[in-house]
């Protein structure tokens, strides 16, 4: 896992809505224009911005079966025959 420095800054928004992130960020974190983000407004008012490319990075390495031998499929569908067959 990438780790990264935590930064706080003041940021402005412009006429347009729109935010400008500081070149140092976007170069420790690889933003390039055109990048997507996610937003999240929490029930308190923070603002957290994640980068979609670096989420789906993260979900890649989760979603990865860390042991292709092993089937989760055919692991439960031996655990329901052992059930219906103790019924």
């Amino acid at each position: 896992m990438v780790s990264f420095h935590q930064h706080t800054q003041t940021l402005y928004l412009d006429a347009e809505g729109r935010l400008t992130l500081p070149d140092q960020v976007r170069q420790e974190l690889g933003l390039t224009e055109g990048d997507r983000f996610i937003l999240t407004v929490s029930d308190t008012g923070v603002l957290q911005l994640a980068s979609l490319k670096q989420q789906v990075h993260n979900l890649r390495g989760i979603l990865t079966n860390p042991t292709p031998e092993r089937s989760v499929v055919d692991e439960l569908i031996q655990e329901r025959r052992r059930s219906s067959a103790n019924e």
